[in-house]
């Protein structure tokens, strides 16, 4: 349902603000430059950080709440050279959300942010004791995602094992469902590893997705990453056009069955793009795509993950362009008007 969410923190920045002064994976190392950009960005924001007005001078623009009707506004925007900023809204309970929005010519741009209600659930003395967690969709009865966290492998943002309790945050969606595509993050806009991440070439058609975000229970403090040696397995349930086989598998041309595999992708949070990584960091030698498997109500998707974000099983679509001309009563064009198609199929 359609209810406003007030207190919600909003910024606004230039896509790459952070990923300018974010450290770059180790060599070697089975974290991806998402991971390390979305862990600068964790340890920037964070709520009790010691100078945090500062730090988010640093890559924010502006930043404001949503008032008691869900409502925000920002005005004397400073717009970077290609107009493009990307604008989070986040509160604690609730999935984030991001959009890319394209300004220039004095023209006025909205925002139609939806977030979607988070399972919030309590996990104690992670040093020593696993997190396991089954969650269903808040929007889609199909909606599901089981996750096991090793114990001792959430890892500060010195790197250090985080001891104490946590909260487990976690949003998942059936991107079949029009509720649930509408709290999707930012574009679809996705790249494979090596490439210019602020040159993403590829768009997705989702096939599941969910947001995971552990914060200390006391101070909320966000931890994104794990212990390389000990990541987390995720298990997403696939929609129900995959489970009775109305979508095909792309790459048999048949319905889906446990042993296919789905390419996997994690959301950088400061380009707003998509990121393809290796559902497997045991054999970081090679691409793994995520394995569709069986379970006790239908099929899903597991993989390996070493960090938190926004985590999507997806496919890359063939591109094909519209080219849409909007003209008031007196046939003159209206600037700043958003067009969106939505489908199971394709996205925009």
């Amino acid at each position: 349902s359609d209810i406003p969410i007030s207190g919600a923190a909003v910024y606004i920045q230039e896509p790459g603000a952070v990923a300018r002064i974010a450290p770059l994976p180790r060599a070697g190392s089975k974290y991806s430059r998402t991971a390390m950009i979305n862990a600068a960005r964790a340890e920037i924001l964070a709520p009790n950080a010691p100078n945090r007005a500062a730090r988010m001078a640093r890559v924010a623009i502006d930043s404001t709440t949503t008032d008691a009707t869900g409502f925000f506004s920002f005005t004397a925007v400073t717009i970077p050279t290609d107009g493009k900023v990307l604008v989070s809204v986040e509160k604690d309970g609730y999935a984030s959300y991001q959009e890319l929005v394209t300004l220039g010519g004095g023209a006025n741009a909205s925002v139609d942010a939806a977030l979607a209600e988070a399972a919030v659930t309590s996990a104690a003395g992670v040093e020593s004791n696993p997190v396991t967690i089954a969650v269903n969709g808040t929007s889609s009865a199909n909606a599901k995602m089981d996750l096991s966290i090793p114990a001792g492998s959430i890892l500060d943002a010195s790197g250090n094992p985080v001891t104490g309790d946590v909260k487990v945050e976690v949003a998942v969606a059936d991107p079949s469902i029009d509720a649930d595509r509408s709290v999707f993050p930012g574009s679809f806009a996705a790249a494979t590893p090596g490439q210019d991440l602020n040159e993403a070439p590829e768009t997705l058609e989702s096939v599941a997705f969910a947001e995971i975000t552990i914060r200390d229970a006391v101070t909320g403090e966000e931890y994104t990453t794990l212990d390389e040696t000990a990541p987390a397995t995720v298990k997403f349930k696939l929609p129900q056009d995959i489970q009775d086989g109305t979508t095909l598998n792309p790459d048999t041309g048949v319905a889906y069955v446990a042993g296919d595999t789905i390419p996997w992708w994690s959301y950088n949070e400061d380009l707003g793009v998509w990121e393809q990584e290796d559902a497997d960091p045991a054999t970081p030698a090679v691409l793994d795509d995520a394995t569709v498997v069986s379970g006790a109500d239908g099929l899903y998707v597991e993989a390996k993950v070493v960090h938190f974000t926004w985590w999507n099983g997806d496919y890359p679509l063939t591109r094909a362009y519209l080219n849409i001309h909007i003209v008031n009563d007196a046939g003159q064009p209206v600037p700043g008007v958003q067009v969106r198609a939505e489908g199971v199929s394709y996205n925009t």
